[in-house]
């Protein structure tokens, strides 16, 4: 078994688990910025989506409200659905 095969199964039974990164690390007898790395690493790899995907909102739209939620795992809550401030927010360099 790889470095990465190892690392990754950790990366595994630490989600499934209820401890929190510290407790499984030490646990584990690993340090966490290791553990980190490989996590980050982990699921770079195994990212369902990347970037953006189009959506086209309904026609009539039935809520006041939206949730942006940037890839890097920013989220923005819109008390609108002002088309052209959620263009805004979606093009920001």
């Amino acid at each position: 078994m790889t470095r990465q095969d190892q690392m990754y199964k950790l990366v595994a039974e630490q989600e499934q688990s209820e401890q929190g990164i510290t407790a499984f690390c030490a646990a584990q007898n690993l340090k966490v910025a290791i553990f980190r790395y490989w996590r980050r690493k982990y699921w770079e790899e195994n990212a369902v989506a990347k970037g953006f995907i189009a959506i086209r909102p309904p026609a009539k739209v039935d809520f006041a409200d939206l949730r942006l939620v940037y890839p890097n795992g920013v989220s923005i809550h819109l008390p609108t659905m002002d088309l052209a401030l959620i263009s805004q927010l979606i093009h920001l360099v």
